[in-house]
């Protein structure tokens, strides 16, 4: 900052949004609005999308509304594979910018990245491996998509164990699908013998998936390639309903199963996007690397008197009861309880989250990006906070995959932006008071009824719309199409992988789903 008085001015800032969120917390709890996804028009989708796998072919013209459509993809997709594993530190969000001949997108991690470090070295493999991919002759394409492929599964090991973890208690919840042999007799070459000329239907399915979880067949990266694949297939292929049908487990079997099988669609999506977006010859992932808050604040949070003060609103039992009814009818708001709650919420722990580090980065780096073309879209590897959301609105109208609507009151904040020009202070700023403004008037102007507070949605998500439109499809026949299509594809994909190899458990489950 260049004065003292700015970084004052800035600090206050900060410190009135913290209030006004603990307030709305205090009133409508976490969960203060239902969980928004982004909305396409309706010819930004392609009709065929879902043909956007690892086998459309390069170099094909493509529409500005499906490129945009397939940038989007790309980065929740890429934010998706960089996060490998749960939490909200691990958190990824990326950002692109474009040139006629190039792309850069920027990526960041809630916990940040540190020079060197072993994300940033899977970011340059990563990236290495995509424009290997879109520069390849289609002879050569195979090898530079497997290579991605068992990069992909390499780095995400972790997670999957954690998720086929998960499957596995989930699994033993329908004990009617559970292998029948014990573990030490499910092999590899007993789980072909078992499939090998017969049409599985969906409970085969289901039995074939229980007999890889619990078996002792292949290890390490074919086993995960096998897990992955099925599960995919099985999400893919099979509505929600036939899932919901085995009883009140089946939900989550059917949730749990689709988030194994995420890394193969992420896998499509990055090849497409390799195969099929101009510029991909010249990619470029940078790591952010996070920034440094500095020392802390020179006074202590805003207090409930100063916080009502800039409201224009007295302490009082009948200011407060107005202002709190809308939390609940059962809640009874008093001077003192009010009070007595805000000062227990605990101080802000100056979290930068990954969206807000990306504009800041690239705010403080204008040279990285002169002359290209902003993508107005902000990719996530679940849902962004209500916070970020509103900020991202507030800067200059970037869009994410959704916003799970959950308020985090005590750790949003905004690196200081010491090293920003007054242009970038002043964009980088006006869009927090942009969010404080909403804030105001969601607290005072707010004709919310009296209700119980909204549950908590789950922020993170299996994926987009190549999912959802198998899941609506309707009719026998339709879903026989899809199965039949998709697998097709996969086997044509898969079939000479390892060529000098026994054939892997994965290729005969293609050929018992296909009947061939």
């Amino acid at each position: 900052m260049d004065t003292d008085t700015e970084c004052i001015s800035v600090e206050s800032t900060v410190k009135e949004l913290h209030a006004y969120a603990k307030l709305l917390f205090l009133r409508s709890g976490r969960q203060f609005e239902d969980k928004a996804l982004y909305q396409e028009l309706e010819d930004e989708i392609s009709p065929d999308e879902a043909s956007n796998d690892s086998s459309s072919s390069k170099n094909v013209p493509l529409g500005n509304l499906d490129t945009d459509h397939l940038r989007r993809k790309f980065l929740d997709r890429l934010s998706e594979t960089v996060s490998s594993t749960k939490g909200g530190r691990h958190v990824v969000a990326s950002y692109m910018f474009y040139w006629p001949d190039k792309v850069k997108v920027f990526v960041a991690i809630n916990s940040g990245f540190a020079g060197g470090d072993a994300l940033s070295r899977f970011l340059d493999s990563l990236c290495e491996s995509l424009k290997g991919i879109a520069t390849a002759p289609d002879d050569e394409t195979e090898k530079h998509t497997d290579a991605l492929w068992n990069l992909l599964l390499g780095h995400q090991s972790t997670r999957l164990n954690a998720t086929i973890v998960d499957l596995r208690q989930n699994m033993k919840n329908f004990q009617h699908l559970l292998p029948q042999r014990s573990s030490s007799e499910l092999t590899g070459n007993s789980i072909i013998l078992d499939i090998d000329g017969t049409m599985l239907d969906f409970e085969d399915c289901l039995k074939l998936l229980a007999q890889l979880l619990f078996g002792n067949g292949d290890s390490g990266l074919e086993r995960h390639d096998s897990l992955v694949a099925l599960s995919y297939a099985l999400y893919r292929t099979f509505p929600a309903e036939r899932f919901q049908a085995l009883g009140r487990q089946g939900e989550k079997l059917h949730g749990v199963i689709g988030f194994l099988g995420r890394l193969q669609m992420s896998f499509h999506d990055l090849v497409a996007a390799a195969r099929q977006i101009s510029g991909f010859d010249g990619l470029s992932l940078i790591p952010v690397i996070k920034p440094k808050l500095g020392k802390k604040p020179s006074s202590q949070e805003w207090s409930l008197a100063k916080t009502f003060d800039a409201l224009n609103i007295q302490v009082s039992d009948t200011a407060i009861e107005k202002l709190m009814k809308p939390s609940s009818s059962k809640i009874k708001w008093t001077k003192n309880k009010l009070i007595t709650d805000f000062s227990r919420l605990k101080s802000p722990s100056w979290e930068v989250h990954a969206e807000i580090q990306l504009i800041a980065f690239t705010l403080s780096h204008p040279n990285d990006i002169a002359n290209g073309k902003r993508f107005d879209y902000i990719g996530c590897s679940r849902y962004t906070c209500l916070l970020c959301s509103k900020f991202l609105d507030c800067f200059q109208g970037l869009k994410t995959r959704g916003c799970h609507g959950k308020l985090y009151n005590h750790s949003w904040t905004l690196p200081p932006g010491d090293s920003l020009g007054k242009d970038e202070q002043q964009a980088l700023y006006g869009a927090v008071i942009g969010v404080i403004s909403w804030m105001r008037k969601k607290l005072i102007r707010s004709t919310m009824l009296p209700a119980q507070r909204r549950p908590e949605v789950k922020e993170s998500t299996i994926g987009g719309s190549l999912i959802s439109m198998l899941e609506t499809s309707q009719g026998g026949h339709q879903q026989d199409y899809a199965i039949s299509e998709y697998l097709r594809r996969q086997r044509a994909q898969n079939l000479h992988r390892r060529s000098n190899q026994k054939r892997s458990v994965f290729q005969y489950i293609l050929i018992a789903l296909l009947g061939i």
